[in-house]
């Protein structure tokens, strides 16, 4: 919910829900199991007296009153997406809706929504396959988000959550320059452009660059692997490291060519696109061009 739904009274709430706030952050500082039942049972309290002035699923009760229907949402390691199939004559309030929703977000039954995800969280650990994956991934990334922080969290984080550090976290990374609108169906594109300007063009813009290129920063570099045939079927292997930062990439590619009979290398041209810092594709094509020749190659750099 916001500010403006989700709500009887939020001016007689808002006190309410800070207090929640701040009892978690006392909370998760505390060691003691007596004393974190005991804040634990202020924090349900006043959660239940927060909760009669609340407005359960409203929401989904303004969705459904412009006609709206699937609305959904899911998050990934580089995502979190939200989805609405909306009547086209109803943009204006649907837009209306959403802005507010980034602008004006108010976090109500977080203690009962943090046990459904830690809920999750144990089902997840019951899996075999995410439980490989998530090794995997910890190997892959010693030193970046993608392997040392899982969707749903560690059990420990779960256990002491911040609503402080969520809030931190939306004014951060919740911003309309890390945000895209996607849109299909029938309508007049140059009226939704004016749509979406006159409601969400109101939303700040985040300072992201910086935080982000921090940790990106950590993540190793791409390595090239290539193995080269020559005709007397000996093999020989060449890695290369790309100087761009990027999330660790192999490409193996195993070349022949006549060429190789003049000890020479062909070349497979390898072409890596960046964008501020991050790889976002990759291709290679055979060519007989002689860009790299063995001559060329730090012999340090070979395995």
């Amino acid at each position: 919910g916001t500010k403006n739904f989700g709500t009887q009274d939020y001016a007689a709430e808002e006190p309410l829900l800070n207090e929640i706030e701040r009892l978690f952050e006392v909370y998760r500082s505390t060691t003691d199991s007596a004393a974190r039942a005991a804040i634990y049972h202020k924090i349900d309290s006043v959660s239940y007296a927060a909760s009669l002035i609340a407005i359960p699923n409203e929401y989904d009760k303004l969705m459904s009153a412009i006609g709206a229907s699937g609305s959904n949402a899911y998050t990934a390691y580089d995502v979190t997406c939200y989805v609405e199939d909306i009547p086209s004559n109803q943009v204006d309030n649907w837009a209306m809706i959403q802005a507010d929703r980034f602008a004006n977000p108010v976090l109500r039954g977080f203690h009962t929504e943090l046990e459904t995800i830690y809920e999750e969280k144990n089902m997840s650990l019951t899996r075999d396959f995410e439980k490989c994956f998530d090794a995997l991934l910890n190997m892959l990334f010693p030193d970046h988000p993608y392997g040392q922080q899982t969707i749903l969290g560690s059990q420990e984080h779960l256990k002491n959550p911040s609503i402080t550090n969520i809030k931190k976290a939306h004014d951060t990374w919740y911003v309309p320059n890390n945000m895209a609108i996607c849109l299909s169906g029938d309508f007049d594109p140059d009226r939704m452009v004016d749509v979406i300007e006159k409601y969400f063009g109101k939303l700040k813009q985040g300072d992201t660059k910086e935080k982000a290129l921090n940790i990106i920063m950590t993540v190793p570099c791409v390595q090239i692997k290539e193995s080269v045939r020559h005709t007397d079927h000996t093999t020989e292997e060449f890695i290369f490291f790309a100087e761009n930062t990027s999330p660790v990439v192999d490409f193996e590619y195993f070349v022949t060519s006549e060429t190789a009979e003049k000890k020479k290398r062909t070349s497979v041209q390898v072409n890596l696109t960046f964008k501020d810092g991050i790889l976002i594709s990759g291709e290679a094509e055979r060519n007989l061009s002689q860009q790299y020749q063995s001559s060329q190659i730090d012999k340090s750099q070979l395995s």
